[in-house]
């Protein structure tokens, strides 16, 4: 009996097809039973009798094996299936985690903004007086960066709380993913 091999995603019994070899199976029962056909004598019935259940029986264990094959290849799929389900669902953990640590994030944020104009502008003044005593003249601190204005904060918070506002409108915006059966959860 010839090894059943896989070559270029077609299973082969040896160098022939595996159609072409049930087909042979079956050119040879056709054969036997004309070559009985013709044949004379008594015991002519009994022959095509025995001729028949072998090649029923032939044909029940091809459809037995393909039957296997088509469950293996369902076990095989499902398998696939659930293992890429599986890595989905984590990926979407990963990602709502993550969308629910930038949510706290912002809202971290937020609450640490100044609420009033006056706090800011005291704050860069100090941190420019701070910076004016450490580097007077920028040669003692290699590179530095210029004292800025304190006004120029103030414009700097605005654009901050627009953008802020603007990623906190795109969060809300974007459909949030909920698992089939449990309601869409709030962060």
């Amino acid at each position: 009996m010839e090894r059943a091999v896989v070559e270029s995603e077609q299973c082969v019994c040896g160098s022939r097809g595996t159609l072409e070899v049930l087909g042979e199976v079956h050119r040879a029962y056709e054969h036997k039973m004309a070559l009985l056909e013709a044949r004379p004598g008594a015991d002519k019935l009994q022959l095509q009798l025995d001729t028949f259940r072998c090649w029923v029986s032939d044909l029940v264990g091809q459809n037995t094996l393909l039957a296997h094959a088509v469950e293996a290849l369902e076990t095989e799929a499902s398998s696939a299936l659930l293992a890429e389900r599986r890595r989905h669902s984590e990926k979407i953990h990963g990602l709502t985690k993550e969308l629910q640590q930038y949510e706290q994030t912002i809202v971290r944020l937020r609450s640490e903004m100044p609420t009033n104009n006056h706090n800011i502008s005291s704050k860069s003044t100090k941190d420019a007086e701070v910076m004016a005593g450490m580097c007077c003249t920028g040669k003692e601190c290699g590179d530095w960066e210029p004292v800025r204005d304190p006004s120029t904060a103030l414009e700097d918070v605005a654009k901050y709380q627009e953008r802020m506002k603007k990623m906190e409108a795109n969060l809300q915006v974007r459909p949030r993913y909920t698992k089939p059966g449990k309601s869409k959860s709030t962060f």
